[in-house]
């Protein structure tokens, strides 16, 4: 998924007569994986998909119509059946909702790694306008925070004191 030219950030740092700027990747306007089979995604794939991808995502749709739109989608986007199961593994990872996901979210992250087997390529979404994070970016974000020994549930001396106390009157209550 990370682009190996700009490590994902979508810019690469250029220098010209000592001045330095910012240009968008011409990796990432490349599919990472230009050569990839193309053969068509069974509705029963992109079904399952779109199943799973709907359960994994808040507020996804849950009429037939609805989905089946998600499953074409998927059917006329992805090259093959293994980037319908990458999109929707990416998918799950970057995002909770499905409004700020949508289809064009999930084209953007087909985008990023295969050649869309329709030819319609979008790098940028309004949740996503500079390209998708990085994975070490996404790690980042992800990564629990780990809280000095002997606090439960925050850092914070004195509110940690004040939410055991609290905690303590509420045993024994």
């Amino acid at each position: 998924m990370t682009c190996e030219i700009c490590n994902g950030t979508g810019f690469v740092i250029i220098e010209r007569n000592g001045i330095s700027a910012a240009k968008r990747c011409e990796g990432c306007r490349k599919p990472a994986v230009p050569n990839v089979p193309i053969s068509p995604v069974s509705s029963a794939v992109a079904t399952a998909a779109t199943v799973a991808l709907c359960e994994v995502l808040e507020f996804s749709p849950t009429s037939e119509l609805a989905r089946m739109l998600i499953s074409n989608a998927l059917i006329s986007m992805c090259p093959n059946e293994e980037a319908v199961w990458h999109v929707v593994s990416e998918a799950a990872q970057l995002y909770r909702n499905w409004g700020k996901c949508g289809i064009p979210g999930l084209r953007q992250i087909v985008c990023c790694k295969y050649s869309p087997r329709d030819g319609i390529s979008l790098t940028s979404t309004d949740e996503y306008p500079d390209g998708l994070p990085s994975r070490r970016q996404l790690e980042l974000v992800l990564a629990p925070a780990h809280l000095p020994p002997g606090h439960e549930s925050t850092a914070d001396r004195k509110l940690e004191d004040g939410l055991q106390n609290l905690a303590q009157k509420k045993r024994l209550q």
